[in-house]
């Protein structure tokens, strides 16, 4: 069965250990961290295999299920991404044509899409893959001190260059 407008598959949902909600990970807000909530994830690889049956999947860790999409680490080297809903494929083909203009004009590492659902027989689930891009999550980093300095920097400069992309060019790829 091909996935339809409005019509995402089930997802089934393991209630949290006594242990992670005493740790506190449990929170208010539109997505969770993924070991709050397990998501089944059977649909989302049935569909990547079925899309790229040449692509061997040795291991899988679930990233994020959020309100837009789910995010898996595959075989701990690529980022696949599975849209939710209908509005947000949409953003996703507007990623896939804003992203390698981005990559061009930015001072840091930017996803490049190197696998997307489009062109390939029976997939079932849009998605888009990509290299995992090496780094540490900005809640884990320590921000004391010169390290804190240099983020603020580099930061400042990835604002600025993403300020300075032509805003015509943007609206040609229709962002």
């Amino acid at each position: 069965a091909h996935w339809r407008y409005g019509d995402p598959p089930k997802v089934r949902f393991k209630a949290p250990s006594r242990r992670s909600r005493r740790a506190g990970y449990l929170h208010t807000g539109r997505s969770r961290p993924i070991h709050a909530l397990e998501p089944d994830i059977a649909p989302y690889l049935d569909s990547l295999r079925a899309c790229l049956p040449q692509f061997e999947v040795r291991s899988v860790h679930p990233i994020l299920m959020g309100w837009a999409s789910l995010v898996l680490e595959v075989n701990g080297e690529w980022i696949f991404r599975f849209p939710r809903w209908p509005e947000i494929e949409a953003q996703l083909r507007k990623e896939h044509a804003l992203l390698p203009e981005l990559a061009r004009a930015l001072p840091v590492a930017v996803p490049r899409y190197v696998y997307w659902w489009h062109g390939y027989p029976g997939c079932t689930w849009p998605f888009v893959g990509y290299r995992k891009i090496e780094g540490q999550p900005l809640d884990q980093a320590d921000l004391r001190g010169a390290a804190g300095l240099a983020l603020a920097l580099e930061l400042a400069q990835s604002l600025s260059a993403l300020h300075r992309f032509p805003t015509e060019r943007a609206a040609a790829l229709q962002v």
